[in-house]
């Protein structure tokens, strides 16, 4: 029999704890797949991760990981309208390549899908002095000066901000410099929010109009007085505010994204005529509504039970109560939600069902929501477009999920969703309804509604307020 030494026997359990433990990293180790042990840098990945980081992809680059790696290359790729694999191919090597705004594609980690806001200031003046300080040697002054002030009428036409060259003034709005960036290549240009009102034109490219040569200085100007507008890159590829340059466009114009994301900050609405009328009895008496929307003809409405009452924008009553099936013929009585989409199409939702209408006329049949919504839940509770992005929101429960309708089926809803609602700032749980108003949303809850600032993205100071008293002009 063997006679080992209480020491010896500590010190043989102590090397055999340790060949245990190795032994189990070859199938546990510390470091978990998609971590730092995976990620390698080379000249690719180095210029791959600080393009991310420049463009607000990735918030840093210390401690990089395989994992925030993958993850950042799936936001870019869904961005710029690619299939989003989280791999470093050729397809995403290419498209960094590509010239580009300097501007960042999420500001302050907020993934921006759509058109979006820089910011929550605007130009409160609607006259508007700009400068060009500089010149670029590419082009004569007269068709800089022109080109300069096409790109900023595009604007005017949907804003009603005139802009007007400051001659006799130091003082100007806005400030337009041509300085070289970075050398030429990826950097054309970027510009500043309001008000701080610069636009820089890098002075090495070679800045050309109506031809198919060099970089266009029209479109560029129009995409940067966007951003001096206020309004973020965009992920519709149409769109100005797409951030990657995608050349000469001899039919240029605004698009729809365009129109939408600069009517939210600046538009003035139209004059409305109606008439006042409708007894807002039921509401006052019991005030929590089953659903709400703004409708193409510049109306709100209410929806409670099998009743719905119309509202201007700013929430006269106009009439009601009325049957819904009156008017709506196959929508339910107590749907769960319902939204009007840029389109004009307005969605009704109950349970796992929706139901399309043009004004008063039905669209096409009702569908389950997973058919036409894949990835959204049943029986949800509030929904709405919201004007931040232009998006389709769905609340349910403590979550919520975001809905791109112009992406293929697949990619509608972004596999990071569902999300908690206290991303919010403010909003609670297991709303009621929800609807969108210029660039202010209203949340429902029982009795109360809550304010929410789209460009700040958090409730409003003071709410949540009662429904009756504030918006059913009850006593």
């Amino acid at each position: 029999m063997l006679n080992i030494s209480e020491s010896k026997m500590r010190n043989l359990i102590f090397i055999l704890s340790l060949c245990h433990v190795f032994y189990l990293m070859q199938f546990y180790p510390l470091v978990q797949p998609g971590e730092l042990r995976d990620f390698q840098i080379n000249e690719d990945s180095d210029r791959m991760m600080r393009y991310l980081h420049k463009y607000g992809y990735l918030e840093s680059i210390a401690d990089m990981t395989h994992q925030k790696m993958k993850s950042a290359i799936m936001d870019f790729q869904q961005f710029v309208g690619v299939v989003p694999t989280g791999n470093m191919d050729k397809n995403v090597s290419d498209m960094i390549k590509l010239p580009r705004c300097g501007m960042p594609d999420i500001q302050s980690s907020r993934r921006v899908r759509s058109y979006g806001f820089l910011g929550p200031n605007i130009w409160q003046d609607r006259r508007l002095t700009y400068r060009i300080q500089n010149y670029t040697d590419d082009m004569d002054k007269e068709s800089v000066d022109n080109e300069i002030q096409r790109a900023l009428d595009e604007w005017s036409r949907i804003t009603r901000i005139r802009f007007k060259p400051a001659k006799h003034s130091y003082f100007s709005d806005l400030n337009i410099y041509f300085s070289s960036v970075d050398g030429g290549g990826e950097i054309l240009a970027y510009a500043y929010s309001p008000v701080n009102g610069t636009i820089v034109l890098d002075d090495d490219e070679l800045w050309t109009k109506n031809t198919n040569s060099g970089v266009n200085l029209f479109q560029i100007a129009v995409h940067e007085t966007g951003h001096s507008l206020g309004l973020a890159h965009s992920d519709e590829k149409t769109s100005i505010m797409f951030p990657i340059y995608q050349g000469y466009n001899e039919n240029f114009k605004l698009n729809l994204d365009d129109i939408r994301g600069i009517s939210a900050l600046y538009k003035v609405n139209p004059h409305q005529r109606f008439t006042l009328g409708g007894n807002n009895e039921r509401l006052c008496w019991d005030p929590k509504i089953d659903a709400i929307f703004s409708s193409p003809d510049y109306y709100i409405y209410v929806l409670k039970g099998a009743k719905y009452w119309k509202f201007t924008l700013n929430f006269i009553l106009v009439e009601g109560p009325r049957l819904i099936r009156n008017r709506w013929q196959e929508v339910p009585d107590n749907v769960d939600a319902a939204f009007t989409y840029w389109n004009n199409v307005t969605y009704f939702l109950k349970g796992p069902y929706m139901w399309k209408y043009i004004q008063d006329q039905k669209y096409k049949k009702s569908q389950l929501i997973d058919y036409g919504f894949p990835g959204i839940p049943n029986d949800i509770d509030a929904s709405l477009m919201w004007s931040g992005n232009g998006k389709i929101y769905f609340f349910k429960g403590s979550e919520y999920w975001m809905l791109n309708p112009q992406q293929p089926p697949f990619m509608r809803v972004n596999e990071t969703y569902p999300r908690p609602i206290s991303r919010w700032n403010g909003l609670p749980n297991n709303l009621d309804a929800a609807v969108g108003i210029g660039g202010t949303s209203y949340f429902f809850k029982d009795g109360s509604y809550y304010k929410y600032d789209d460009l700040r993205m958090k409730v409003q100071g003071g709410y949540p307020r009662s429904i009756a008293t504030d918006l059913f002009g009850c006593p």
